[in-house]
């Protein structure tokens, strides 16, 4: 698992948590779908590698069970939990084929908690949102910290339905990273390919050039 130096990020929390003024923190995360937990009249697989079809083909996901997201929190700003004040929250996940995002705004039982080696939120309503998939609308995730280092993360996409399908449930995973900086990605084959091809005529260029 990847680290990241916690103790650093909750003494900068400790210290603007005491400020007058608030600075947002952006962090990102990866994972993966672990199960597709749907009962009911489809008879759907629970196997997030299985791609997930409406009987007239119809793709809800895909089969592919990286996850990727991102959040942003304001920590000088988090309200007494399960309030009904603004949640400094916001957040997307991208995974098979979808993505659930949620913008900062007020909600009743919403909460969103820190302790010394712990990071959770649950988010239910309206301020959740999403492209593609299944909507849902409960969600929480979970990060846990040992010695600095991600110990443990899960998050559940819960309250989900299809009529179609006659399916409802939840996609649960891991998460796996957890980080200051967002994910490279390694280039696609073709694009490698497309690269090599450039360095070679440069090469070429500038020996030409040479003489």
């Amino acid at each position: 698992m990847m680290g990241l130096p916690v103790r650093v990020l909750i003494a900068s929390l400790t210290l603007f948590c005491s400020q007058a003024f608030a600075l947002p923190f952006t962090y990102y995360f990866s994972g993966e779908v672990t199960a597709f937990n749907f009962s009911g009249s489809g008879g759907v697989s629970t196997d997030p590698k299985t791609p997930l079809l409406r009987p007239d083909g119809t793709v809800i996901f895909n089969g592919i069970p990286e996850v990727q997201g991102r959040l942003t929190v304001d920590m000088d700003a988090i309200p007494a939990p399960y309030s009904c004040d603004r949640l400094p929250l916001s957040y997307e996940l991208s995974t098979q084929g979808a993505t659930y995002s949620r913008k900062e705004e007020g909600g009743c039982m919403n909460a969103l908690t820190w302790e010394e080696d712990e990071f959770s939120w649950h988010v239910e309503g309206p301020s959740l949102s999403h492209e593609g998939g299944l909507d849902s609308s409960i969600q929480d995730f979970f990060f846990k910290f040992e010695q600095g280092v991600l110990a443990s993360g899960h998050f559940k996409l819960d309250y989900m339905f299809d009529s179609e399908l006659g399916v409802s449930g939840s996609v649960t995973g891991i998460i796996t990273t957890f980080t200051e900086t967002p994910p490279t990605r390694v280039p696609e084959p073709p694009l490698l390919a497309l690269l090599g091809l450039l360095s070679a005529a440069m090469l070429v260029r500038i020996r030409a050039n040479s003489y």
